[in-house]
């Protein structure tokens, strides 16, 4: 009887009367009466959910629904919401409205979905055996008023990587929220290969906001495909600690590059010239997708082996033609042009004034823009009222720059050079 009425408290689910118009995070299932409480056995297909096809680890329920694209398919997904730690959702596709349902756990460590047959709780040991129950026994949906059952789980993305997959070497950077680790990817058990991992601190303080501003990255990354731009090959969102896989780019920053070309005579003109095309097809590239990157500088534009380029670090882009910004962030202000530090909007236009910088950076060798003025907030407010203007580096560029970018010969001659299919 206690464990009836504990778990009539822990009744966490709703059904509204009416189909979902808009997503919920978790549907409450209402009980009636205390239900008789049944202990089922073993139904699970691994010793673990977390290697089974239908978990999908972290993932927010908008990121669900673009997965779930047929009549009864699931996932189950994991969330971070209080003090307790991490809960788990499952996610259904069912007559065209997508549900979320959260798995319940009782005092004693069983789950269940707070579903009754014929006044039957049933509980389970593990949430693989609770899933695998509803997958086997289709008489049996996960609530009566819809109907709903789970069918069959929705085939997991290719760019899913379990942690097991990865050997961490050695540390490459680290950020406020993150770490940079040069590793190997053991994409099977014939094909391995060097990448740059980047892993999501485990600290007290991270919050669903930081892992979502984590994951952003990698979701805008997985939708570009350019030779001068960083590849992502997958995420690991399966457990803690979250992993972004990505190409390894062995030549460095292109900002480290400029600084070791001081003092070299002569001055390596064509080099930095096919930088700054590799970067503008880049960045043209984007234009297209589109993508506003918002954080373009020499320190985030990194070198292959053989010293082309690969413009990386997505941590503050947006998949849109604009965006505007709308809480008070840290940003890279040197960098910015003067009507974004005005009204906070990002679009492609303020990219093209960030690559106008880079161009300062390239043919000064990496000096910081305004490098002379050490106040932030006079360099700040300088770029915003227009009385601060980046000074011409002594070492370039050429005068025909400029125009050499819009000569069609001249960029079809860079474009055979660079084995770029396509260029603006």
């Amino acid at each position: 009887m206690e464990e009836t009425q504990k778990l009539q408290h822990d009744s966490a689910i709703t059904l509204p009367e009416k189909p979902l118009s808009k997503p919920k995070e978790e549907v409450i299932l209402k009980s009636q009466g205390p239900p008789t409480v049944k202990i089922l056995g073993k139904y699970a297909r691994n010793a673990k959910h977390t290697d089974e096809l239908w978990y999908y680890g972290y993932m927010k329920h908008t990121e669900a629904e673009l997965a779930l694209k047929n009549h009864g398919h699931f996932l189950v997904r994991r969330l971070e919401c209080d003090e307790n730690g991490p809960y788990y959702v499952v996610s259904v596709f069912w007559l065209g409205n997508h549900y979320h349902f959260r798995i319940q756990q009782t005092a004693n460590g069983q789950y269940f979905l707070n579903r009754y047959y014929s006044s039957i709780l049933f509980l389970f040991e593990t949430i693989g055996d609770l899933i695998w129950f509803h997958v086997e026994y289709k008489n049996k949906p996960i609530h009566d008023d819809t109907g709903i059952e789970l069918k069959w789980y929705a085939q997991r993305e290719r760019w899913f990587i379990y942690n097991e997959q990865i050997m961490l070497e050695c540390e490459l950077g680290k950020g406020a929220f993150g770490e940079v680790f040069r590793g190997i990817y053991r994409a099977s058990i014939m094909r391995s290969k060097q990448v740059a991992i980047k892993m999501m601190l485990i600290k007290t303080d991270i919050t669903d906001d930081h892992r979502i501003r984590f994951l952003r990255e990698a979701q805008i990354m997985l939708n570009i495909k350019h030779s001068n731009i960083i590849c992502v090959y997958g995420v690991c969102i399966g457990k803690d600690p979250l992993m972004i896989v990505m190409e390894l780019a062995e030549g460095g920053s292109l900002f480290d590059r400029l600084k070791k070309q001081r003092g070299v005579v002569p001055a390596p003109h064509e080099e930095n010239e096919n930088y700054a095309y590799e970067i503008c097809a880049g960045m043209a590239y984007l234009e297209e997708k589109p993508v506003v990157h918002r954080d373009l500088a020499a320190r985030n534009c990194l070198l292959t082996k053989s010293g082309h380029i690969k413009i990386a670090d997505f941590g503050l882009s947006a998949l849109c033609k604009e965006y505007q910004e709308k809480e008070r962030t840290k940003i890279p202000f040197r960098w910015t042009s003067p009507e974004t530090l005005m009204t906070q909007l990002y679009t492609t236009k303020s990219d093209v004034w960030s690559f106008g910088v880079v161009i300062y950076e390239i043919y000064s060798l990496g000096k910081v823009p305004y490098g002379q003025i050490k106040d932030g907030h006079q360099v700040r407010s300088g770029i915003k009222k227009g009385t601060l203007r980046l000074e011409p580096p002594s070492a370039g560029p050429p005068k025909n720059l400029d125009k050499r970018f819009k000569d069609k010969k001249w960029i079809k001659k860079m474009a055979i050079k660079h084995g770029i299919k396509k260029t603006q």
